[in-house]
């Protein structure tokens, strides 16, 4: 008679407060009944079910040394020492609940339920989902041999609630803060906010009206701290109300992402009244086949759903909103697509549908974060480890770039190396390639033969996006397009010429475009000339006689030169961009620059020729100011 535990080590150091623990008891039996983790005074025991020998359960560790006790019926106790190492310098996953200027401050539960549904329960359910997230996201990147990553929960002293003993008890201790965020809109505009409403009398029909997503990220930023720095938010919408008789739910909406600095995952509390709220409660919530009452509550399955399946959904689908605020994308299986709706089968070892099936990790189904979102998952800052490569300071926010070479295969140029690249078709995930084991300088591939290697029809528009091991990533939005545009000739030059990825040009504005060549005229090129401010207003190209021969942009800006020596020439230039060209500095052979020109805004690129290419040009698209920017590069 033994437990055996599957995923955690004795002697092991985790980074998280939360970890899901598989094992076994009495291996080949089918054992039933309960088995207990005690790790001592710090925490209570907490019993979860064994189901023919198996069972998955949810520890909570303590900073430092836990020794945890595993014990089932008259059998042996197993004991793993374990030490939680917070890493409090990787940025958290921060927790908030948006509640209108006058709401009443509860959400959506059935009748049976006799209340329980204010905001002191809502902060406990999202506080007990933060870690449920925490715990299944370490567990998945584990199973790919990437050790047990995750996020931190953003944590304060404070009373407990992760135990109904606790709770009780006021036992105070580091834990997952959950901010209230009042807005200044009042309950009735957020439930008006993102839904059908376009003949209510209430509203002037065809009225633009904020989306609940842009309205949550105002109100956080009008918060304060800790919202004014760069963050990721999981935020829940309190005042969610669900209509019977339009069958939908108002104030809700499910949308992740962001930009910049700022990172948002937004829902609905619909969903709310299924989850747990404590660790006693999480196997009873994801087995409850109650059916929903659409007289009083959202179903998300149309008719055919059980209260698990708003646990699974209200969870989950936050967890996939939560996804997009960490840069992923929608995937064929798994939480990016719709395998939220078996997140239960990670937290048990019982199928409740039929009451038998056994739910080993095989049989777990959509429940799982899939490798392409793994492999970027990897390197993101948040789930960081001591032990990964050390990345300066000056290369942390460096991003790679895309070029041509002429057999089509794209040269992916980068200071740092790839991590891992995602081909999409039309916004689903098509193909991945994971360089994580061994990360790649420079790859040269043939992406539209591995598009058709996975299916690719050839019609499809496929997009590109190669990760940096800082996690800073570039990004082609039409790959065969940008394959047929990049080749041309001007007549005078024996090789063709190449332009590589293109840099700003957002909005709608017409720009002039302009290839700016420095090779072909009949004298050489003397100098560069840039002329900037905050943003870039023009480039020029001279001729010892001081002659221009090239130039591009408007008459503003401090003017900076860089005198070409004698077959001296550009061989890589930094450039910031968003929607134009904020500022740039361009590199020579002999290692001297122009040294900064323009300002901090937008994204650090490296533009380089491939190897055995050499920079020729630029192009650029301008009016008063240089609006967008690329280089032309050539083999000869």
């Amino acid at each position: 008679m033994s437990i055996r535990i599957y995923n955690v080590n004795d002697g092991e150091i985790l980074h998280q407060r939360c970890v899901l623990v598989q094992g076994v008891v009495n291996d080949n039996q089918n054992e039933e009944g309960e088995i207990e983790f005690d790790i001592g005074q710090q925490f209570e025991v907490t019993k979860w079910p064994v189901y023919k020998s198996h069972f998955k359960g949810l520890l909570m560790l303590e900073p430092g040394q836990n020794q945890v006790k595993f014990s089932f019926k008259n059998f042996p106790k197993t004991t793993v020492n374990l030490t939680y190492s917070p890493l409090l310098q990787n940025p958290p996953l921060y927790l908030a609940i948006l509640v209108g200027s006058d709401s009443e401050g509860v959400f959506d539960i059935p009748p049976e339920y006799g209340g329980n549904n204010d905001l002191e329960a809502a902060k406990e359910k999202l506080r007990m989902a933060g870690y449920l997230w925490q715990a299944f996201t370490a567990e998945q990147l584990y199973r790919k041999g990437y050790g047990k990553r995750t996020f931190r929960l953003d944590e304060g002293y404070q009373i407990d609630t992760l135990t109904r003993g606790d709770k009780e008890n006021k036992v105070m201790r580091q834990t997952a803060n959950v901010r209230i965020i009042r807005s200044k809109k009042t309950t009735e505009e957020l439930r008006y906010c993102g839904a059908p409403y376009e003949n209510d009398p209430k509203y002037e029909t065809g009225k633009e009206r904020p989306t609940l997503f842009t309205i949550m990220a105002e109100e956080l930023q009008n918060y304060g701290h800790p919202f004014k720095q760069p963050c990721t938010v999981a935020g829940l919408l309190l005042d969610s109300k669900w209509d019977p008789a339009i069958g939908t739910t108002r104030a809700h909406t499910a949308l992740g992402g962001g930009g910049g600095d700022h990172f948002l995952g937004v829902f609905g509390s619909h969903c709310t009244h299924a989850w747990p709220s404590q660790l006693e409660d999480v196997v009873r919530c994801f087995s409850d086949t109650t059916p929903i009452d659409q007289r009083y509550l959202n179903d998300e399955r149309h008719g055919q759903g059980k209260h698990l399946d708003a646990c699974n959904i209200g969870i989950g689908a936050m967890l996939h909103e939560v996804g997009h605020s960490l840069g992923l994308m929608h995937t064929p299986t798994g939480i990016m697509f719709r395998g939220f709706e078996d997140l239960h089968r990670s937290f048990l070892s019982r199928c409740p549908l039929d009451n038998k099936t056994l739910l080993t990790y095989d049989k777990e189904e959509g429940s799982h974060w899939h490798d392409a979102n793994i492999c970027k998952l990897r390197y993101h800052p948040m789930l960081r480890h001591p032990y990964d490569l050390f990345i300066p300071t000056e290369l942390q926010h460096i991003r790679p770039s895309f070029n041509v070479l002429d057999n089509n295969k794209i040269s992916i140029s980068a200071v740092l190396p790839i991590a891992c690249i995602i081909l999409e078709a039309e916004g689903l995930s098509l193909a991945y390639l994971d360089f994580n084991k061994q990360p790649a300088m420079n790859p040269e591939l043939d992406l539209l033969q591995i598009c058709r290697d996975n299916g690719w029809d050839g019609e499809k528009k496929i997009s590109v996006e190669a990760v940096c091991v800082n996690f800073n990533s570039a990004n082609v939005g039409d790959l065969t397009k940008f394959i047929n545009d990049a080749k041309f000739n001007i007549p005078g030059y024996g090789f063709p010429l190449f332009r590589g990825m293109k840099l700003g040009g957002g909005g709608e504005e017409k720009l002039t475009e302009a290839d700016l060549l420095f090779l072909g005229h009949h004298e050489p090129v003397s100098k560069v000339v840039v002329n900037a401010g905050g943003l870039i207003d023009s480039i020029a190209f001279h001729t010892p006689s001081n002659s221009c021969v090239a130039r591009a942009g408007g008459n503003g800006g401090e003017y900076h030169e860089l005198v070409m020596e004698p077959n001296e020439m550009i061989t890589k230039v930094d450039v910031r961009a968003g929607w134009w060209i904020d500022g740039l500095e361009i590199f020579t052979s002999s290692g001297r620059s122009t040294g900064w020109c323009g300002g901090s805004g937008g994204e650090l690129h490296s533009l380089e020729a491939p190897p055995n290419h050499h920079i020729v040009g630029f192009y650029i698209g301008f009016n008063d100011l240089v609006k967008s920017f690329g280089i032309v590069y050539a083999k000869f």
